[in-house]
């Protein structure tokens, strides 16, 4: 019965990491392709990774508290290692998130108090 859900949730989080892994990747690369030029506002491809990776924040965390959970990770030995390395996609995409929000949130101020 234990069985199943290590499968579920560790199929879900690998699938979630290579996600994460891909996107990141071509956010870092800095590729200059145009999406869709047509497009009244149009993205170029690294943008448009780094804002996937932006609303997979929540899933991808949830994958990892689930993975943690699961797996039992509480009765390893290295309970911290193991867990940050988990972690790593979650932190990954919560931090192009809260940078998001960050340039949301400094825009609405440049636009109210300024103008």
């Amino acid at each position: 019965m234990k069985k199943i859900p290590k499968i579920i949730w560790g199929v879900i989080y690998s699938i979630g990491t290579c996600i994460t892994l891909l996107l990141s990747i071509i956010s870092l690369s800095r590729s200059d392709t145009i999406i869709n030029p047509d497009a009244m506002i149009f993205f170029q491809l690294y943008e448009q990774a780094f804002i996937l990776l932006a609303f997979g924040a929540i899933p991808m965390v949830i994958a990892c508290y689930m993975v943690c959970k699961v797996y039992e990770m509480k009765n390893s030995h290295n309970y911290k290692r193991n867990s940050m390395i988990i972690f790593i996609p979650g932190i990954i995409c919560v931090s192009c998130s809260i940078f998001m929000l960050g340039l949301l949130f400094i825009g609405m101020i440049n636009s109210f108090i300024l103008h």
